[in-house]
């Protein structure tokens, strides 16, 4: 094994089993010996680490296991080291072998937070509701702030914890989906979770709409005036809306383990309906209209999104690119790569951003990702939050072990990143999804420049055609499905004309541009984001533009800085407002279209 795979692979272990050696460890006394067994034991994870890529069949109970005990027993190699660095002469012996930094790396590493041995804490959901109870009641006889704050303090740790919890429970059943007690807590935990945030919001909104209470949390809780705004205009459910927001959320639970194409069409009328029932009863015009104001705060509306369509389908030079990159056979798939190549070459991040060189080294001590290639998992990709309290994230890819998995690795650490790095920061709660889906998709295209790091002129070359056919295909699907979903939601429909829209988008504005195509293979059912994340696709097509732009800049050090701003502005501020503070023009202004067309355009000559 070359050093370069020993270093990086100290701190991304991942499934796989180690001879108990707890015998060994109590029998070493010299700085010689321990680092000799620490030498050994990571040597031993590397080797099992390479054996264990190769195994493809891993859809059983044995490797979730395998992959519980590998990281308990990691945890305690690292717990041993720790204990052991306390002794001066040790200590300074490994600084001598690996340096002062790693030494001190080592003995900060904190194994409560490494992803695969963290036990998941169930919600005690009675004591929380007993909490809430008590906090109503004494905001409603108006008891004295210095003894609600003890309750409130309490209630915002539970709070953190039961968010914490959700998040936990929510990536464990999409990384084993046939484990059915993970997939039974997740519903209970997503139902209850949408309550416990309206009584947050409830309960700090009586507060601050009290003159008394007011003064004494903000001064109490260090409020700014964006928390203080966002909690006055809160919407409140009644407990029909609860009702029906648990309703949708059994539905798209279910959505997830239906296989035919009819059923998934009767629920989702089922899905349609309920939502339009929420949207009328908090008083939104439609349900479209709720979500652009209420669910994702757009500062856009469906008239930019209309105009903005228009010009993307009246575009005569995208369709003519589309056309050209659909002729060109796909062959990212016969290049293979697996879990183990996909954690080395993150690395090359750090040469197009020096600042991600320490972010790769936790997302890899943590074990915060999983890149294996399994059919008992999640079918899609993303990036969440684990831990409110510290701030952890984990990258989940599902893979097909080809070279493609690489464009969706610098998509999901993009929005890794922008976790990590982003400075201004408004403390109101709000996400712009769109700025988001900028920092992952400016990252994406950006590491096209330094694929020669990492692969074959030829390999280079295929999966650069790739990325400009998948940046054409976003382009049109975002723009289909769009407006598939803004019909869907603005019109009576029933299961007769929902297919025939969506075929009809499909064949007028896609399957003319497109070589070999079988319009028959594209069904909507088949796109999760319609049933769980209902009118997310416009954020792909908003940002794909400046990120796309972004990326056709020539100078390079530009770009870079351009790009570090944007992460560091964070998902809580204003996409315009974002794209405005680096000089990247709005992706609602006709001329943006024509810049991305043109260069797309010139790629397909180089």
């Amino acid at each position: 094994m070359n050093k370069r795979l020993l270093l990086v692979t100290i701190f991304c272990l991942t499934s796989c089993k180690m001879n108990d050696s707890s015998n060994e460890e109590s029998i070493l006394t010299t700085s010689f010996d321990v680092f000799s067994y620490y030498q050994k034991e990571i040597q031993e994870l590397n080797n099992v680490y390479l054996k264990k890529t190769q195994i493809l069949d891993k859809n059983n109970k044995e490797f979730e296991l395998l992959t519980k005990e590998y990281w308990d027993k990691y945890n305690n190699l690292i717990s041993y080291l720790q204990n052991k660095l306390q002794e001066v002469e040790i200590k300074d012996y490994f600084i001598e072998q690996i340096g002062k930094d790693e030494v001190d790396y080592l003995l900060n590493i904190d194994t409560n937070r490494i992803f695969y041995s963290k036990k998941y804490i169930p919600l005690d959901i009675n004591k929380i509701d007993s909490l809430i109870q008590k906090i109503k009641t004494s905001i409603n006889l108006s008891y004295d702030y210095y003894q609600l704050s003890y309750l409130l303090d309490e209630f915002l740790i539970l709070y953190e914890d039961a968010i914490s919890s959700s998040l936990h429970i929510n990536v464990l059943s999409d990384l084993y989906l046939d484990n059915k007690s993970y997939q039974k807590e997740k519903e209970i935990v997503d139902t209850y979770i949408v309550k416990l945030e309206n009584d947050y919001k409830y309960i700090f909104k009586e507060l601050l709409s009290n003159e008394y209470y007011k003064e004494l949390v903000v001064e109490d809780l260090e409020l700014n005036e964006d928390e203080i705004s966002y909690f006055l205009v809160s919407e409140i459910y009644s407990k029909e809306v609860l009702t029906l927001f648990e309703e949708e959320s059994q539905l798209e639970n279910k959505y997830l383990n239906l296989s035919t194409n009819s059923s998934k069409l009767e629920l989702f009328i089922e899905l349609v309906n309920i939502r339009k029932q929420i949207s009328n009863l908090l008083g939104y015009s439609s349900y479209v209209d709720y979500v652009y104001k209420s669910v994702y705060q757009r500062n856009y509306t469906l008239e930019d999104v209309n105009n903005l369509l228009e010009n993307i389908f009246i575009n005569n030079s995208l369709k003519n690119s589309y056309l050209y990159y659909s002729y060109k056979e796909d062959k990212t798939n016969y290049y293979s790569v697996n879990e183990l190549d996909l954690l080395n070459n993150l690395e090359y991040v750090k040469y197009f951003l020096p600042e991600s060189e320490p972010i790769i080294k936790e997302l890899k001590t943590y074990g915060f990702y999983n890149f294996d290639y399994r059919n008992n998992k999640y079918k899609g990709s993303y990036k969440t939050y684990i831990d409110i309290k510290n701030k952890d994230q984990f990258i989940l890819l599902n893979v097909n072990n080809n070279i493609n998995d690489y464009l969706t690795l610098f998509h999901e650490f993009g929005h890794y990143l922008s976790g990590k790095l982003e400075k201004d920061k408004l403390k109101g709660n709000k996400f712009d999804l769109d700025i988001a889906e900028v920092h992952s998709q400016s990252l994406e295209y950006i590491m096209s420049s330094y694929y020669h790091l990492f692969l074959s002129e030829e390999e280079s070359r295929e999966l650069d055609n790739r990325l400009l056919f998948n940046a054409l295909w976003t382009i049109y699907s975002s723009s289909i499905v769009s407006e598939f979903e803004n019909y869907v939601y603005l019109n009576d429909v029933d299961i007769s004309n929902i297919q025939e829209k969506f075929d009809s988008l499909i064949e007028e504005h896609l399957f003319p541009y497109s070589f070999g195509m079988d319009k028959n293979h594209y069904l909507f059912t088949n796109i999760s984001h319609i049933y769980t994340s209902p009118c997310y696709y416009i954020s792909y097509l908003t940002s794909i533009i400046p990120s796309l732009i972004l990326w056709s800049e020539d100078d390079q050090e530009l770009v870079k800085k351009q790009y570090k701003t944007i992460l560091e502005y964070g998902t809580s501020n204003d996409f315009i407002y974002v794209l405005d503070q680096v000089n990247l023009p709005s992706p609602f202004e006709k001329s943006s279209i024509d810049l991305i067309s043109r260069f797309i355009e010139k790629k397909k000559t180089i």
